[in-house]
């Protein structure tokens, strides 16, 4: 831990010095020079967004981290690009899929991706997704399959937004515009019900089923998530709650039927995704990581992620 100054708080994290620094340098660039003094207001931001991050959504990791983690786990018992096949369960919202964000690193790392996601990041590809997927794991090899809805935090410390190049606003009002949303399907549904007393049917709009089904959903939770007065607390709870039902719509349609062998296994790594404002790398908050494998077994490897 490095002192700064008696008047000041201590800089305890390397992100926010690596994102402080990125702005330094700008500004260097942009003006000739910066105080002492700046530099320090400008880490101090950057620590205060991160300890607004653990507040919220505690246990978050660079997805550089995540990556690294994972890596070492999944190296060291023997799986690897050549007998592993990689599925993932995402929002197609354009920011998780940029070059250098969590899913861009994953899919490098793997080589090949299968996409078994909807909106919100729920795998709405279903048992016929899944199987597809599964049934191209080389002979013996392995499945994994990431699952994470997202969430944005915009400039102004406020979840649930996010601050999109090329719109001078971030939404960080529930009735905003909904391009700042994010994820804009969750808070869509929580839009949806502090409005609507009738739970939808996702049968009655065949044209946008999944939203229907994410209005469902997110319904059943109304009460709680309407009752939290403090917005990020809410956000994040909402978010909590997509993931939980994501996550049993992949129990769902999940099964150990591939790799002709008793040894072929099922990786499953699931979390929130966390869009976080520039020039911040995105963190993960983890929610389950383990090995399916084919007697029912299951080995629980969380301890492993930080």
């Amino acid at each position: 831990m490095c002192k700064t100054t008696d008047e000041s708080k201590p800089v305890t994290s390397r992100e926010a010095v690596h994102a402080a620094a990125s702005i330094i340098e700008s500004k260097i660039a942009e003006c000739g020079a910066v105080s002492g003094a700046e530099c320090l207001k400008i880490m101090h931001e950057k620590m205060a967004v991160l300890n607004l991050l653990q507040k919220y959504l505690p246990g978050c990791i660079t997805s550089t981290s995540l990556l690294d983690s994972v890596k070492s786990v999944l190296e060291e018992r023997g799986y690897h690009a050549g007998n592993t096949l990689f599925a993932q369960s995402l929002c197609p919202d354009e920011l998780n899929h940029e070059e250098g964000e969590m899913t861009h690193m994953f899919q490098k790392y793997w080589g090949e991706v299968f996409h078994l996601g909807g909106l919100a990041g729920i795998p709405f590809t279903g048992r016929t997704g899944f199987k597809a997927f599964s049934s191209h794991v080389p002979d013996n090899g392995h499945c994994f399959v990431l699952m994470a809805p997202h969430i944005g935090l915009d400039t102004d410390g406020n979840l649930g937004f996010y601050n999109r190049e090329g719109q001078d606003h971030s939404g960080n009002c529930i009735h905003s515009a909904a391009g700042a949303l994010c994820c804009g399907a969750a808070v869509g549904a929580l839009k949806y019900c502090m409005s609507c007393t009738e739970e939808p049917t996702p049968g009655n709009c065949p044209m946008d089923y999944q939203m229907q089904y994410i209005f469902q959903q997110v319904f059943k939770a109304k009460d709680t998530l309407l009752a939290i007065e403090d917005k990020n607390q809410q956000q994040a709870r909402l978010i909590t709650h997509v993931h939980d039902f994501a996550n049993e719509m992949l129990d769902g349609i999940t099964n150990v039927n591939f790799g002709h062998s008793t040894d072929s296994t099922l990786v499953v790594l699931t979390g929130i995704q966390v869009n976080m404002p520039r020039p911040f790398e995105d963190f993960f908050q983890p929610c389950s990581f383990y090995i399916q494998k084919k007697d029912g077994s299951r080995e629980d490897l969380m301890r492993f992620l930080h």
